[in-house]
């Protein structure tokens, strides 16, 4: 056997022997320490009667337990010197964003803006992640980007991102709004419904979601309950919504006419509630909410000035204003125009 090795089976025996006499442990406790000596003096073919380990044990140096010691309070000591720095300096938080981050997260979302209004949506998702990954506590980025991936067709993206922006600001009336247009798409309809209405509590004047709302009841069979005594706020007052319908204050583009009064009509909210259920004149009434140039040049058709009149009023020859309405040329191709594309959101942001 090595000596080393030797050496330190030597000062294991002599460290039970001494404990076993000094009161480290009790009376069985020293037998069963005297068997355990007996069975390492075995293991490593030790005779216990030999006169060099009897000085060993006999000498009572304490030789393996100073050594450990000083082994202890070493590694105590380089154990706190690591944690040290630790102490004394406070680390920085990572997940707060700086203002240097703060102010690049800005100029990131102002271009995504930019590209939205290009229609390049791909594009708009990339910079509204890029202002998330410098400050992921604004839900203003979660809610824009929730647009752009809605305009693509991401329907999922789109409301798992509506929802983080609600979880960092429960108030943000347009991540609601967003929401239920994502939900609407995904043909979440009850889910989409409660999304509008929870938008509808912090902007109650907001026409488009108000129409979002009764195309959605349209389809969850709630539309008896839609009612309104409010006139919708013009686009151009605070708390609209952008891309909201022109001279929606007293409709101008359609002669001046009372649009509260229309909406309080029993017969066209009717006939409303029977063009909503079919899914391809919902997909227009979506799409009017985000295209306001068609629409500008649908409430200009002075034929169509003259439909709403009758609807309103009747005209006395019995036939159907819808009719009218689906076989005119006029109105037919922007019916095409407004179903060519994706819609239906709340556009403006921030």
């Amino acid at each position: 056997m090595e000596e080393v090795k030797l050496n330190l089976v030597k000062n294991i025996i002599e460290f039970l022997s001494t404990s076993s006499k000094d009161g480290s442990v009790s009376g069985e406790g020293a037998e069963s320490l005297e068997v355990a000596i007996q069975c390492i003096g075995d293991a490593f073919g030790l005779n216990l009667e030999d006169e060099e380990l009897k000085k060993v044990i006999d000498a009572k140096q304490g030789t393996l337990l100073k050594v450990f010691g000083v082994f202890h309070n070493t590694q105590k000591k380089a154990t706190g010197t690591k944690q040290a720095p630790a102490t004394s300096q406070p680390q920085k938080d990572s997940s707060k964003p700086s203002e240097d981050d703060k102010k690049q997260a800005e100029q990131f979302k102002t271009e995504g803006n930019a590209q939205m209004a290009q229609k390049k949506y791909t594009e708009a998702v990339n910079l509204y992640s890029q202002a998330i990954e410098l400050d992921a506590s604004n839900a203003v980025y979660y809610a824009n980007r929730a647009a752009a991936n809605s305009q693509l067709g991401n329907h999922e993206s789109a409301i798992k991102d509506s929802r983080k922006a609600i979880e960092i600001n429960p108030n943000y009336s347009k991540a609601y709004s967003r929401l239920g247009h994502a939900l609407f798409s995904n043909k979440e309809y009850e889910e989409a419904e409660k999304a509008y209405v929870k938008a509808a509590e912090f902007e109650p004047n907001n026409a488009n979601i108000k129409a979002a709302l009764a195309t959605c009841k349209s389809h969850t069979g709630n539309s008896s309950s839609v009612t309104s005594t409010e006139t919708p706020t013009p686009r151009s007052a605070p708390g609209a919504g952008a891309g909201g319908f022109p001279g929606m204050g007293g409709m101008p583009g359609l002669g001046g006419m009372d649009f509260a009064s229309l909406m309080n009509n029993p017969a066209l909210m009717n006939m409303a509630q029977q063009m909503m259920s079919n899914p391809q004149m919902a997909q227009m009434a979506q799409q009017m909410m985000s295209s306001p140039d068609p629409m500008a040049a649908l409430q200009n058709n002075p034929e169509m000035a003259d439909m709403a009149r009758n609807m309103m009023q009747g005209d006395g020859s019995g036939n159907n204003p819808l009719a009218d309405l689906m076989n005119n040329p006029d109105i037919a191709n922007m019916a095409k125009q407004f179903m060519g594309g994706r819609g239906g959101n709340n556009p403006g942001n921030n």
